[in-house]
């Protein structure tokens, strides 16, 4: 129909010219004309190639089972991935995205105290992780195409502790977003943090465990300029996260372009993490009417 294109799984060269004669094959699958935008887009698909070394073949490999994952993602695909289906996780305000470090990325706040794993749906965490990698898939632009996190692991206790949606969060992000980050911030960590990641760095490629810093929170700045980081990390910046969806479009401007751009998106996202320094023009402008 139109504004689809029709895929296949294998061969994966089919995917953008199929053959009528296939369309009895089990595998087959529609995806959206923003879906298709998105995942045969030249920076998506460069992200495999350079996780694979440049092999071509395997890079075909993981893009295929990427493409499967995206159909099966809980037995609905990744279109259950909506604000709708994830309520409980954002009123937590455990991410946001807000402003950019010295490099030009986008960054992430995570914090993990809002966390508390015996309080909350596994399958609602898994899709807000999974919103979570989409809306920063979508954000990123040249020269960066990843994003800086920032972990807040103060006040981290036992009960925040979830290793079993930490390897799920691990191995979604190297599986179907590989190369999504380009530094990861680890901020006054307690003991019980290290303890962590001696278990989860095990899940981890050496390639992404060199990127993880653990610094203090007065060091933050020499990542992100004091006047971007929130006031709540000790920057001037004021922001809580608390800002709600006004448009089913995800976008972005930066001071750092000569243009503005617009990122487009599948219908079911946007910008509810985006402050209004992540926002397009016109969502700004509604924000403030």
């Amino acid at each position: 129909g139109s504004g689809q294109w029709r895929f296949w799984y294998t061969p994966l060269q089919d995917a953008a010219s199929p053959s009528p004669s296939s369309a009895s094959q089990p595998n087959e699958r529609l995806l959206s004309e923003h879906e298709s935008r998105f995942v045969l887009d030249d920076g998506f698909l460069l992200r495999f190639l350079h996780a694979s070394a440049f092999d071509v073949q395997d890079a075909i490999s993981h893009l295929e089972a990427t493409y499967r994952w995206r159909a099966s993602f809980q037995g609905e695909g990744i279109e259950c991935v909506k604000e709708s289906t994830i309520q409980n996780e954002l009123k937590l305000k455990k991410v946001f995205f807000f402003e950019y470090e010295n490099e030009h990325r986008p960054v992430l706040y995570i914090f993990p105290r809002r966390h508390v794993a015996s309080e909350v749906d596994p399958l609602e965490v898994q899709r807000h992780g999974v919103f979570i990698c989409e809306t920063a898939a979508r954000i990123v632009r040249p020269p960066h195409n990843d994003i800086t996190i920032v972990f807040d692991l103060s006040g981290l206790g036992r009960k925040n502790l979830d290793f079993g949606m930490a390897k799920f969060i691990v191995t979604t992000i190297q599986e179907h977003y590989p190369e999504g980050f380009g530094l990861c911030l680890l901020l006054d960590a307690p003991y019980l943090a290290y303890y962590g990641w001696h278990i989860v760095k095990l899940w981890i490629h050496k390639r992404d465990r060199d990127k993880v810093h653990f610094i203090h929170r007065h060091d933050l700045s020499n990542f992100v300029p004091s006047h971007r980081i929130p006031s709540d990390l000790g920057g001037t910046a004021a922001f809580n996260g608390e800002y709600e969806a006004r448009e089913e479009r995800i976008g972005a401007f930066s001071p750092y372009w000569e243009a503005e751009w617009v990122v487009e998106a599948p219908v079911h996202l946007s910008p509810a993490l985006l402050p209004p320094s992540l926002r397009p023009p016109s969502a700004q402008s509604s924000a403030t009417s």
